[in-house]
């Protein structure tokens, strides 16, 4: 059984798979629980569903993309099994994973599968285990490190993170501008990219990209 707090079809509004429409199943459990999380809804959801019911749901939709977000998807025992049965139909061409990267496990076999790994920068989580999101980069090749940026602590972690894995990513690593309450989203991209243009050495030595959350500049879920 997989807890599950919705189900829903958008595009993917982040990272390198921005514009692909797509299934997204949303898991319901976190034990991470950020700071200015955007789905803190997610953290406790009481439902359950089979990955069987699941995947009859995403085949209805025949759509080629699954996201499964959370809440925190490597918190669920039966993932593995959602995989299989998602890996197996036809009309899925690619599974992506989104995860904060806490958890390390490799028992995620799939052709299909695209693991996006976020881990947390000090804004949204004190003493992240980063050594663990370290770990599912030099496990699974198809990996997309995508870090946070709110603030100047938030950037040198990720510029410490994203050099550490640049020899185990096979990706170009991303900086996703995060999201507050106290600033207008689009200012705080802006912020954020004029900051990184500035930093031409590490531009040149990661090939990074900045990718804003266009689903957040838009409006749509």
């Amino acid at each position: 059984m997989i807890s599950i707090t919705e189900t829903f079809i958008s595009i993917q509004g982040e990272g390198l798979n921005i514009g692909k429409p797509a299934f997204f199943i949303r898991t319901g459990h976190c034990s991470v629980r950020c700071k200015l999380c955007d789905t803190p809804y997610s953290w406790e959801s009481k439902s359950k569903i089979s990955a069987s019911k699941l995947a009859e749901k995403v085949a209805q939709h025949e759509l080629p993309v699954v996201v499964i977000t959370g809440g925190e998807p490597l918190e669920e025992k039966s993932l593995p099994f959602l995989l299989h049965k998602l890996s197996k139909l036809n009309t899925v061409k690619e599974v992506i994973i989104e995860t904060c990267g806490a958890i390390f496990r490799n028992d995620l076999s799939s052709e299909k599968l695209k693991l996006v790994i976020s881990p947390k920068p000090p804004s949204m989580k004190d003493n992240f285990p980063v050594e663990n999101a370290l770990k599912l980069i030099k496990h699974y090749k198809n990996a997309e490190l995508k870090v946070g940026v709110l603030t100047e602590k938030d950037y040198a972690f990720a510029k410490k993170l994203i050099i550490k894995a640049i020899p185990h990513l096979q990706l170009p690593p991303v900086i996703q501008p995060i999201e507050t309450p106290e600033e207008n989203y689009s200012q705080t991209a802006k912020r954020i990219i004029n900051k990184i243009l500035l930093d031409k050495d590490f531009i040149k030595s990661t090939n990074v990209r900045i990718i804003p959350q266009i689903h957040k500049l838009i409006g749509i879920k």
